[in-house]
């Protein structure tokens, strides 16, 4: 079983390896050829422990939503934490309720777990887009609200626009080759008690010298929230430590995972790029608990 990690102050535990699912599905178009194929690995993560599952409006167009409403079918609802994320283009607030609502739609739900900006908007205000978020909260649309890219001065800022429940997830870039987010985001989760979560711990296969390699989801990640799908993220490690990764010579993978984003009440989980083949990931050896 992969170990659980409490999200933030809410009390709910959650996979400290999820599912990240970017390039599932497409890149930012439609991509259906392989549809047959990610199905399979969703549900053999979910068989796996990686209830925890993140995606996004942007992810394929839509597409792998669409993928992940089908993967879960027959699982019960209350074992899965689903995550999905808004575009900055749909940070209006009449925006935010319909890209929530065609969310749900693919993903063939009455209700996400958790709810992202996917990146701060330089047009929007944020008060504006915090106030649909907290709407779609307080309709049942919504369990919890996240943000991603955000700096601990920006999560500090959205959190002063909600009045009946708090930020509980920032989904932030911290690797090995960088850890930028230790200067202040992480602190300010420390100082609030609150959960983290990291995107993409092992850099999308770079090593310290810039070289490629292999990695694997190895031991869990302080302050992260890795998932394993194609690509790899992890979450509900508490902050501190960076992922232990274990390195091998097996060529190929698929690259390109989105970069990362920071905030600071969870730094929510974001995919990984392994590569190699999920399905080898998995014949390879399956996720192991993360140390306390």
């Amino acid at each position: 079983m992969i170990a659980r990690k409490v999200l933030g102050r809410t009390g709910e535990k959650i996979p400290e390896i999820g599912l990240g699912t970017w390039r599932m599905g497409g890149g930012s178009t439609p991509d259906r050829s392989r549809d047959k194929e990610w199905i399979e690995a969703i549900r053999t993560a979910i068989e796996l422990g990686m209830t925890h599952i993140d995606t996004a409006e942007m992810y394929g167009a839509g597409h792998a939503e669409e993928l992940v409403g089908e993967a879960i079918k027959g699982y019960p609802r209350e074992e899965l934490f689903i995550a999905t994320k808004v575009w900055p283009t749909n940070l209006r607030y009449e925006a935010v309720l319909r890209s929530c609502e065609g969310s749900l739609r693919r993903l063939g739900l009455k209700y996400v777990d958790l709810y992202m900006i996917h990146w701060p908007s330089e047009e929007v205000p944020l008060r504006e887009t915090m106030k649909a978020l907290e709407k779609l909260y307080k309709d049942g649309k919504v369990r919890y609200i996240g943000v991603s890219n955000f700096s601990a001065e920006l999560l500090d800022e959205a959190r002063t626009y909600l009045s009946v429940t708090d930020v509980v997830a920032d989904q932030v870039e911290y690797s090995l080759l960088n850890r930028s987010v230790e200067r202040d985001l992480f602190g300010y989760c420390k100082k609030g008690g609150h959960h983290g979560h990291s995107l993409q711990p092992p850099r999308q296969g770079e090593d310290s010298d810039g070289g490629q390699s292999r990695y694997e989801a190895g031991k869990g990640a302080e302050g992260g929230g890795e998932e394993i799908r194609e690509d790899a993220h992890s979450s509900g490690a508490e902050l501190g430590r960076l992922p232990r990764l274990r390195r091998d010579d097996t060529e190929g993978r698929e690259q390109g995972a989105p970069r990362g984003e920071r905030g600071s009440f969870g730094l929510e989980a974001r995919p990984v790029r392994l590569r190699v083949p999920f399905k080898d990931l998995l014949r390879s050896g399956r996720a192991s608990e993360s140390e306390e």
